[in-house]
């Protein structure tokens, strides 16, 4: 799998692009509808300009859509790896090792030793 997937700033990245080369599409085919020369040639080549960005537009929705697949096969996988721990997960992991020390002197309270906790 990518690596670049497996993280979040290369994820946000690769989002923020794929949503930069749309806006930028969609803008210059807002430009080409505007065109006011009705002779022939103009007209021919405006509209070849419409289908290229027209193409370019679906080519840039198809990626994100690719993205967007490639996401959900890593969150449901879970290899997803952040950089660094969260402060959440930190204070998660401190609180279990503290209920786990105070649930190992209960036990040791009523003279039993918990065998399946660490500490």
């Amino acid at each position: 799998m990518d690596q670049s997937l497996r993280n979040s700033p290369a994820l946000l990245a690769r989002i923020d692009t794929a949503t930069q080369q749309l806006i930028r599409r969609f803008e210059n085919l807002i430009g080409l509808a505007s065109v006011e020369k009705v002779d022939r040639n103009s007209t021919a080549l405006n509209a070849l300009e419409i289908d290229v960005e027209t193409a370019a537009l679906i080519r840039g929705a198809e990626d994100l859509t690719t993205l967007i697949r490639q996401m959900q096969e890593v969150w449901l996988f879970g290899e997803l790896n952040t950089i660094g721990k969260s402060e959440t997960q930190q204070k998660t992991e401190e609180n279990t090792i503290a209920v786990a020390q105070l649930l190992e002197k209960l036990m040791a309270g009523y003279g039993r030793k918990a065998s399946h906790l660490p500490g």
